[in-house]
């Protein structure tokens, strides 16, 4: 029994720790090191640009990378459901076509969908009036491990976007209603200043 909840208290941060390795946009100073996490005061985070509530008190990363032309600001948290992730990504030039817009988004679920193994995309809706809006449902294999993935790609202005995503591995996911339903929570709980 305390093996089994050793395990499951162990797979959070498996996937933390997964979802960290495969990214490539960091410079070359940063490279090897391990993400320096902050961790926040409370559960409900306000900063300048939006305000979110997670289920738990999330760890802040940055990454600033010189080579992608990116900062890109990484909240995490998680609870019974999983790992909720809240992104903002602040490009060093403004994106001014609108067809560019459009293009960058899918870019970066295209990217997001392809560093996975094994991944099966289910759903993604993109809207064709801004914000381009891409919403999407896949699950990739980590580790091992069937990971399920719900989220939300947008541009918030020229030159920033956010990314929100629910992962579960799919050994825990005990109810699908509550998954969504805990994803909505989050998502709703959104505010673009």
């Amino acid at each position: 029994m305390v093996t089994k909840n050793v395990f499951l208290l162990s797979i959070p941060l498996v996937i933390l720790a997964i979802l960290f390795l495969p990214q490539n946009n960091v410079t070359r100073a940063q490279e090897n090191k391990i993400p320096n996490f902050i961790e926040m005061e409370s559960k409900h985070v306000q900063e300048e640009r939006f305000a979110i509530l997670f289920p738990s008190i999330p760890r802040k990363t940055i990454v600033d990378s010189e080579t992608e032309g990116v900062k890109i600001t990484n909240y995490q948290a998680d609870d019974d459901t999983g790992l909720y992730t809240f992104s903002l990504g602040e490009l060093k030039d403004s994106i001014n076509d609108k067809q560019a817009q459009k293009n960058y988004i899918k870019n970066l679920f295209d990217t997001l969908f392809s560093t996975g193994e094994n991944t099966t995309l289910y759903d993604s809706k993109q809207t064709d009036e801004y914000p381009y809006t891409l919403e999407y449902l896949y699950s990739s294999t980590h580790t091992g491990f069937d990971i399920i993935h719900v989220g939300v790609i947008s541009l918030i202005d020229n030159k920033t976007y956010i990314k929100a995503t629910l992962l579960c591995p799919l050994i825990l996911l005990e109810s699908t209603d509550e998954f969504f339903e805990n994803y909505n929570n989050f998502i709703n709980s959104l505010k673009i200043k």
